[in-house]
């Protein structure tokens, strides 16, 4: 997936891209008019988009698992505090986790044990504690 760069949610900072594994189809985003569409267009609350390998946003699956409209992986509100998911990032917290970690560990001996996943609660509790 990708980050729309413009996204006001201060729980994606510092990512560009992520990869999350599928778990169980997720949920797929319908969206009820093109009013609400081209309000989270508008508005860049559609803050994580289905991407392919080049970054390119895609409908196809693997890369989009749910087909969800605007390829929408996350939505948030106008203030990019209500931040919704429909990937797991607790399903990757660890290398571990991702299920290539033996391939990507064979190629990279020193990779980071972190998974992409952990990122963003990284960034929540940071945010929580500057708010303090």
């Amino acid at each position: 997936m990708k980050v729309n760069e413009n996204s006001k949610s201060p729980f994606l900072k510092g990512i560009e891209t992520l990869f999350l594994p599928v778990r169980h189809g997720e949920g797929k985003l319908i969206i009820k008019n093109e009013k609400i569409k081209k309000s989270i267009i508008g508005k860049n609350l559609n803050c994580l988009t289905y991407c392919d390998e080049n970054g390119n946003e895609t409908d196809k699956y693997p890369q989009n698992p749910n087909g969800s409209e605007l390829n929408c992986a996350a939505l948030t509100d106008e203030t990019g505090q209500i931040f919704g998911m429909m990937p797991h990032p607790e399903a990757f917290l660890s290398l571990y986790n991702h299920p290539n970690w033996t391939q990507m560990k064979r190629k990279n001996p020193h990779i980071s044990e972190e998974g992409e996943g952990l990122e963003i609660f990284k960034n929540i509790v940071e945010y929580i504690h500057r708010k303090k």
